[in-house]
């Protein structure tokens, strides 16, 4: 899996533009992801949570896994704060999700390829996310309203068939119709300060 999300011209403008997406909680980030693609692709059953299945129904489902969160190095400007009372640097993290789609019995998975191909294409047309989406989307539940600040970029990854079925072959769940996609920078922010020395 690639860690190179950014453009060269990105990294070198990494000090005058802010292409990052910062977010209090892990789980926010794939809450987001899922809110973008109901609200884009009008697919009203988008969930975080592990594969599903193909079902009897044509209705289209997409599940949202997190493979993998990798720790990646803050950019060069990137402040050092120090001393009692101050908040800790944010973790840079680089997150893989599986995005797995369903909806159609085993020996017709139309259903399962349109969803699939919406998801792919809309991540292909907007590959840069403006956070909070409540300044795009309005129809949000109030608690995903603000999730998230900044910019967060999305890459689909390539991967082998060989890599597909690994993955696959770990969840102990057969090959399923899915797309890998690489979210980042993304700053996890402190919730606690440093410790104040004791008097």
């Amino acid at each position: 899996m690639s860690s190179d999300y950014l453009p060269a011209l990105e990294n070198a403008l990494q000090g005058m533009v802010s292409v990052n997406a910062t977010f209090a909680a892990l789980d926010d980030v794939a809450q987001v992801l899922a809110d973008h693609i109901g609200s884009e692709t009008g697919i009203a059953d988008v969930q975080v949570g592990t594969p599903q299945e193909a079902v009897a129904t044509t209705q289209p489902g997409v599940r949202i896994t997190l493979l993998n969160a990798a720790p990646i190095p803050a950019p060069r400007n990137e402040p050092t704060p120090s001393g009692p009372g101050t908040m800790p640097s944010p973790l840079y993290i680089s997150c893989f999700y599986l995005v797995n789609t369903s909806g159609a019995e085993r020996d017709d998975p139309v259903a399962a390829h349109n969803a699939l191909g919406q998801v792919m294409r809309l991540i292909h047309e907007m590959p840069v996310l403006q956070l909070p989406l409540s300044t795009q989307v309005t129809s949000l539940p109030a608690a995903h309203k603000r999730l998230g600040e900044g910019l967060l970029r999305l890459t689909q990854v390539a991967v082998s068939i060989e890599q597909v079925a690994q993955i696959w072959l770990a969840m102990r769940q057969p090959v399923q119709h899915c797309a890998l996609l690489e979210a980042g920078p993304i700053q996890l922010t402190s919730r606690d300060p440093r410790p104040r020395p004791s008097p």
